[in-house]
């Protein structure tokens, strides 16, 4: 996890960072695969040379050969069948958290404007989630303005077709450029 603090103007911005993307659920699975090979490979090129080279045993059936700078290309007989074990993994979705503060012109108000994006390499985003100083918003947060300085921690939370979820939270202070209560405006 890391911590960030930025200074924007009059707006500070601190930041936890969750990765996202990683992998879970990870599984061995075997199964048989051709193999092809194994064996001296030849073929003819176009203007009539002949290439004979080993080719070691591998999945591919076809082969390009090349020599003293001309190829052709082979059929590869089947040599047979070979286990393979891999490992596969679902991998979680990644949350993007994008908090901005604006300041509309006036010396006296500013807004927070909430955005997220979701990512997942396996699959769909399903579902999104906002909070707002720990209050459930849904599944997005409206332009929010403020005629105070104003400290808001939002979070964004995503959820993949897979069931896994990932968030972000993030804290930002909207500082409007003066604040209007101390000036004497009459509707704080």
């Amino acid at each position: 996890m890391k911590k960030a603090i930025f200074l924007i103007g009059s707006t500070v911005l601190s930041s936890l960072a969750y990765a996202g993307d990683d992998p879970v659920n990870c599984r061995s699975e075997t199964h048989n695969v051709s193999v092809y090979g194994g064996y001296v490979a030849s073929c003819t090129t176009s203007s009539g040379t002949d290439i004979r080279q080993y080719v070691t045993p591998s999945t591919t059936s076809f082969i390009r050969l090349h020599s003293h700078g001309q190829s052709c290309t082979t059929s590869l007989r089947y040599y047979g069948k070979q286990t393979v074990t891999s490992s596969q993994c679902d991998y979680t979705p990644k949350a993007n958290l994008t908090l901005r503060a604006l300041h509309d012109g006036t010396a006296y108000e500013a807004a927070l404007r909430v955005s997220g994006s979701g990512s997942d390499r396996d699959g769909s985003i399903v579902s999104e989630k906002f909070w707002l100083n720990g209050a459930y918003k849904g599944s997005s947060i409206s332009p929010i303005k403020v005629r105070t300085a104003t400290r808001f921690t939002v979070k964004y939370e995503v959820t993949d077709n897979s069931g896994y979820t990932d968030s972000q939270t993030k804290t930002i202070w909207v500082n409007p450029q003066s604040d209007p209560c101390r000036e004497g405006v009459s509707s704080c």
